[in-house]
């Protein structure tokens, strides 16, 4: 039976689309399968992982790793700081972020290329290699001389945020890279428009550039709060507080190991699965965060034209 060249390429297309569908099946299970991993195991009692014909959904299903969990990271108090002063630090980061892409992407001016190379090329620093110098800094802060012998900023939250506020965060040339991308699309006709209605620069970035950016400013402001939640490298140099997740979930193994073994045993098996529900109860909020942005998230690649 000859088939006809329009069922052929029907034909086709549907081994195309099974193709891909095949590759992305199998993405998602690499992918997916450690987190539903952890979530099966986090419901488990010791005698599931003791017992041979349990893998991965559990006979005794137990909530007692959760709230063991929440007893020895605070997690009321410490989701509640986190979320606030992160969320705080994001703003500031995506504020100066904003600006910065903005003046390179809309203003001509000599080195203008320079700056910007320079700019994505402190993503390639380590943070390690700047945390020295840094700390000095802020430990003998000194306000170009009008301080004195300086005064120690550490242990405040005024290190994270005067890193923000001057485009020197956590990943901003990423930040500054996307804005850019947006703002170089950005019709001209509207700045010439606003500029006829006797709109200065300020006045045109704030009540026209801005809001036709709210999708993508969205999207950064919620790259820049998962990377500052699922960093403790500067808060455990600037402000090493303990009312922080970032810096309690480091911990809660050593907890649960250190009130174990005052029982003259070590449950290395529960202290696995609490140290495993924490890493869960850490993670959630980034879940949640990506559920409600995802859309964002995908609108913001479109418009920008960022691709690879």
């Amino acid at each position: 039976m000859k088939l006809s060249d329009r069922r052929k390429a029907q034909l086709v297309r549907i081994a195309q689309y099974a193709a891909v569908y095949l590759l992305l099946t199998c993405l998602a299970y690499v992918i997916v399968y450690p987190l539903f991993g952890r979530i099966m195991y986090s419901f488990m009692t010791e005698a599931d992982l003791n017992d041979d014909a349990v893998h991965l959904f559990t006979k005794h299903f137990t909530l007692d790793n959760y709230r063991q969990a929440i007893e020895y990271m605070n997690y009321g108090a410490g989701l509640a700081k986190s979320v606030a002063s992160l969320a705080f630090y994001s703003l500031l980061q995506v504020g100066s972020a904003t600006v910065i892409a903005y003046g390179l992407a809309r203003f001509r001016f000599p080195g203008r290329n320079l700056l910007f190379i320079i700019t994505i090329l402190t993503l390639i620093i380590p943070p390690q290699i700047l945390s020295t110098p840094l700390y000095f800094q802020f430990r003998f802060f000194n306000l170009f001389g009008l301080l004195g012998d300086g005064v120690s900023l550490l242990n405040t939250p005024l290190p994270l945020a005067l890193l923000c506020m001057t485009g020197l965060g956590l990943k901003s040339g990423l930040l500054i890279f996307m804005l850019r991308q947006y703002f170089q699309g950005f019709p001209k006709e509207l700045e010439e428009a606003a500029s006829i209605d006797g709109a200065g620069p300020i006045r045109t970035f704030w009540q026209v550039a801005l809001p036709s950016a709210r999708t993508m400013l969205v999207t950064v402001f919620l790259f820049s709060l998962v990377w500052q939640w699922t960093d403790d490298f500067y808060l455990s140099v600037f402000e090493p507080t303990e009312d922080y997740l970032q810096v309690i979930i480091t911990k809660v193994y050593d907890m649960v190991k250190a009130t174990t073994a005052g029982t003259g045993t070590i449950d290395v098996i529960g202290q696995s699965l609490i140290n495993n529900a924490a890493l869960l109860l850490f993670i959630a909020p980034l879940l949640v965060v990506f559920l409600f942005g995802q859309r964002y998230f995908i609108e913001s690649v479109e418009r920008s034209g960022i691709v690879g």
